[in-house]
């Protein structure tokens, strides 16, 4: 009896974390969706934070891992201050890839 107890419960845990994740991923899939872009989750204990930006606006969604019930939802014009700084982020990590691969094409040249 103690086993099927100890196999119930490993079950309904393991079903609560998949989907914990599925619905992660599906508020990921809908802020996509509707444009929204650096989609950060974050999971603390029973409840998830999103951040997301689209278009110079940043929405903060707080909600509960297991119900999906949304306790927070906000949106707000980011400072300026914050878009040129993330997308300055942005366009670094583009361009340093792009750097290591133009300095492996160069070495081949210097065998002389």
């Amino acid at each position: 009896m103690k086993l099927k107890v100890a196999i119930f419960s490993i079950a309904a845990v393991t079903a609560s974390i998949a989907s914990a994740q599925s619905s992660a991923d599906s508020v990921r899939d809908q802020l996509a969706g509707m444009g929204y872009s650096n989609i950060e989750i974050a999971r603390s204990g029973d409840t998830y934070t999103v951040e997301a930006y689209r278009s110079g606006q940043k929405r903060e969604l707080t909600y509960n891992a297991l119900t999906g019930e949304i306790l927070n939802d906000r949106s707000y014009r980011e400072p300026s201050d914050n878009r040129v700084a993330r997308n300055n982020d942005e366009s670094n990590d583009s361009s340093s890839n792009d750097e290591s691969n133009d300095s492996s094409s160069n070495d081949e040249g210097d065998d002389d």
